[in-house]
């Protein structure tokens, strides 16, 4: 029998390779506070699997996208959500309740901002050909007494990236600072920060991802209904 031999790993393959270790100190000077908590875990994830080249060979992905989870109980339900950053695939679990579960990770980012009376998220999902994989989900929620509505597109268990937006069309209404900003997540994810364009400017020149918000994509992730 042929001995297993450890996949070798050397960081001059990665031309953006970051060890965890510096990963953290990046993400510490940027003041994300739970990046040395998290890494524990994910360090032994590297050395009993060998994922150096998914978590230093392509920085910050595996680091982000471990905080930004939510925090579930042992039947799978949510308790609570991170602070500081939030990540989602967008390959949905339950599309009928998925966009309510971002809008809430989401909002759990901008705690003590206008956005602390969006209240009343829910979906209708009356436009749905389950079978067909196609219709639409109409997102609903309350905000400082007006309601309003979009329309997302379903692709069968796929959630509609303009569900990011859908905040943001509120702050820019408001005239705030801060924005909700994204990343991918080198996979088929989504990395959500909510912040000012200068702390977006200091992320992207220290990790080399770069952040970006969707009032910038197209008028068409600004659309909205508002019902009165």
């Amino acid at each position: 029998m042929i001995p297993y031999e450890k996949e070798r790993f050397d960081p001059s393959d990665y031309p953006n390779y970051v060890s965890l270790e510096e990963q953290i100190k990046v993400l510490e000077s940027l003041g994300i506070e739970r990046a040395q908590q998290v890494a524990v875990s994910i360090q032994e994830w590297m050395d009993e699997y060998h994922m150096q080249a998914q978590i230093e060979g392509e920085p910050y992905y595996w680091l982000l996208m471990e905080l930004g989870m939510p925090f579930y109980n042992e039947e799978g339900v949510i308790l609570n959500y991170p602070t500081e950053v939030f990540s989602f695939d967008f390959e949905g679990y339950d599309i009928s309740t998925d966009y309510i579960e971002i809008l809430n990770g989401m909002l759990a980012l901008a705690k003590g901002s206008c956005l602390d009376s969006v209240s009343n998220i829910r979906e209708d999902i009356t436009k749905v050909n389950w079978e067909q994989g196609d219709g639409k989900i109409t997102l609903y929620l309350e905000w400082n007494g007006q309601e309003y509505a979009w329309d997302m597109d379903v692709y069968y268990d796929w959630i509609d990236s303009k569900v990011i937006g859908v905040l943001n069309v509120l702050l820019l209404e408001e005239g705030t600072q801060k924005l909700f900003y994204m990343t991918g997540d080198n996979g088929q994810g989504a990395i959500i920060f909510f912040c000012t364009p200068e702390w977006a400017e200091a992320f992207s020149e220290k990790t080399g991802l770069k952040l970006w918000h969707y009032e910038a994509w197209t008028d068409a992730q600004k659309e909205y209904v508002k019902i009165h």
